[in-house]
């Protein structure tokens, strides 16, 4: 017994151990340092916040669950426990957790094609919840937020967009009062559906709805900082009342119950998991971006900074929890973070609040859903759907470059015909192809020295002023995707047969890999055979180091290498012009130096029989 406690604690001191070393903590919110400077005042601000998102988080829970076509005490639940436990593991107070319209869409893609049935829906999700969270938990341990940043806002943009359509379209059988035989994998299927059974759309409905939609866009108009969302479910459901007496008849949503709460493990085999993991990846990714670009926007606003990696851990953690207690995906709600930030929140605790409440909320609230019309929920649910189209940045993403258009239009295209999961992933696989085309052609410039010793740009057309001797300024990323095209455009260059010595101008060049060494021996054989040498000049320190451990500088020789000088960039290519004259027998050799380590520092000198070769 004593052995077995012995070894699990020292497991456990391991795995402390190991999250250490990541540069994460478990649980910031309750260090020490977190209420060094806490206070009344602050707690009093942080209270004034939560009951704003609480206010927001209830309605918008069940609109994003009635999204992702799952019962809305998944939404209700979610926003609680993630608004609850988020900020416990991330520590910040720039992100306010729980489902957001965009993870609900490409949840309900998901879910269409993972289950055939609402029921099967229900089962489905924890264990996809699940996955998400251990997934996002995993990436920041690897610091996989850190590459974030490289996923194209021209993709996010295609794929909000198609998002919204999705999410506008999902409402209109709700809206009109009907349904749907089956929910459609993607936007085209769902219209075609959706097109079908217009001629069983009802008017009752059709009039609640459109009322709803006066209802709001008039308490925007005179409270646009209100809790327009959950005034407006309320006037309605009270409208509702009073049209019935009327003989008028409205579905009404399921209520909210703390005794439909409960906390369980999903169940979930390893085919399962083969099943899940391309719709967790693609959710996770999403959560990640989504979250991190809301909490890196609104610290840069207050003059901070966040751990993107420690905010998604948060997200993780909050994900882990809303599978095991009933909830769905949760990520970070531009809206209620946004909220949060101007509501005054001075530290996470606003958020912890905030789901205090909400449990509160769904105790004493939650049963009096039953009241409110489902048209007016859609309503709602498609005004947010419509919030999410933005024109300025789709002109920017659609007429910046060509790399831009052909992300976001591919993006765009696929969300429309497959399902969401699909199409983040085209996307985001377009824009890499977009951006290795482009650092995969380094810019190749010939130089000359001029008569005052200066390099300078040899102008198409005009001969070199040593007709023996070409020197090539190399600029750009030198990776295995740029080899092909560095070896092309290098031997284009030697095709004059009058060149005697190459001279590769290296300091702008960039991440040198082992295919570009294995290339640069190829270019030393081809010159060999054609009887020219090859030189390298204003080679930086990472350039040099992967030369070296390669043996490329034993292979072509240390006299042929002319390291940088950042006090004067000209001189070591200026040496190596002098070295091939010497290497050809020019005769005399007259080169004018700009030298910050020769005697008359910054002075002119004629370089004369001197050797400066390293």
């Amino acid at each position: 017994m004593k052995s077995d406690t012995a070894h699990f604690q020292k497991t456990i001191r391991g795995i402390r151990r190991y999250w250490a070393d990541s540069g994460l903590s478990w649980a910031p919110l309750f260090r020490k340092d977190s209420w060094k400077d806490y206070n009344l005042p602050n707690a009093k601000a942080d209270f004034r916040a939560a009951i704003n998102i609480a206010l927001m988080a209830f309605p918008q829970g069940m609109a994003y669950a009635m999204i992702a076509g799952i019962p809305l005490r998944y939404g209700v639940y979610a926003s609680a426990l993630a608004t609850f436990f988020g900020p416990i593991f991330s520590g910040s107070r720039f992100l306010s957790l729980g489902p957001t319209n965009a993870t609900a869409v490409l949840l309900l893609s998901a879910l269409t094609a993972l289950a055939s049935s609402p029921e099967e829906r229900v089962v489905v999700l924890p264990a996809l919840t699940l996955m998400v969270g251990a997934l996002l938990i995993l990436g920041a341990r690897l610091h996989i937020a850190n590459l974030v940043q490289y996923i194209s806002q021209s993709v996010l943009t295609g794929y909000i967009l198609g998002a919204a359509a999705l999410i506008i379209l999902n409402q209109i059988p709700t809206l009109l009062g009907f349904q749907l035989p089956q929910r459609g994998t993607s936007f085209y299927q769902t219209l075609s559906l959706t097109v079908m059974e217009l001629p069983a759309a009802q008017m009752d409905a059709a009039i609640e709805g459109g009322l709803t939609l006066l209802v709001f866009f008039v308490l925007q108009r005179f409270f646009k900082s209100g809790p327009n969302v959950a005034l407006t479910l309320m006037i309605m459901s009270a409208a509702a009342f009073g049209l019935e007496g009327l003989g008028m008849d409205f579905q009404k949503l399921s209520p909210v119950t703390v005794s439909d709460w409960e906390w369980s493990i999903p169940r979930m085999d390893i085919a399962d998991v083969g099943n899940y993991i391309g719709a967790a990846t693609a959710l996770a990714l999403l959560c990640a971006i989504e979250s991190i670009s809301i909490a890196k926007s609104l610290a840069a606003r207050s003059g901070e900074r966040v751990n993107a990696n420690q905010e998604m851990l948060g997200l993780g953690a909050s994900n882990l929890v809303c599978g095991l207690g009933s909830g769905m995906i949760s990520s970070g709600s531009l809206t209620r973070s946004a909220l949060n930030w101007k509501s005054g929140a001075k530290s996470p605790w606003a958020s912890v609040m905030s789901g205090c409440i909400l449990c509160v909320g769904i105790w004493t609230v939650g049963p009096w859903s039953a009241y409110v019309p489902k048209s007016a929920l859609a309503a709602l649910v498609a005004v947010i759907g419509f919030s999410l189209i933005q024109p300025r940045q789709i002109r920017v993403v659609s007429k910046a470059t060509p790399g831009d258009r052909w992300a976001f239009y591919s993006t765009l295209g696929a969300s429309l015909f497959f399902p969401l999961n699909v199409a983040i992933f085209v996307g985001v696989g377009v824009s890499l192809i977009g951006f290795l085309r482009q650092v995969a052609a380094p810019e190749l410039v010939e130089y000359k020295f001029d008569p005052t010793g200066q390099l300078t740009e040899l102008e198409e057309g005009q001969k070199r002023p040593d007709p023996s001797v070409s020197i090539v300024h190399v600029e750009g990323s030198l990776f295995f995707g740029a080899a092909d095209f560095f070896q092309d455009q290098i031997r284009r260059v030697c095709d004059d047969s009058d060149i005697r010595v190459l001279i590769l101008k290296m300091r702008n060049a960039r991440h040198l890999d082992a295919t570009c060494v294995l290339a640069l021996e190829e270019l030393k054989q081809f010159l060999d055979e054609r009887n020219c040498r090859l030189l390298i000049s204003e080679a930086r320190m990472g350039t040099l180091r992967v030369l070296k451990k390669s043996g490329l500088i034993e292979r072509l020789g240390r006299d042929c290498i002319f390291p940088d000088n950042a006090q004067n960039p000209t001189l070591p290519s200026a040496r190596a012009l002098k070295h091939a004259r010497n290497m050809i027998g020019s005769g005399s050799v007259k080169i004018n130096i700009y030298g910050s380590d020769w005697p008359g520092k910054g002075q002119r000198h004629d370089d004369g029989p001197e050797d400066y070769r390293i």
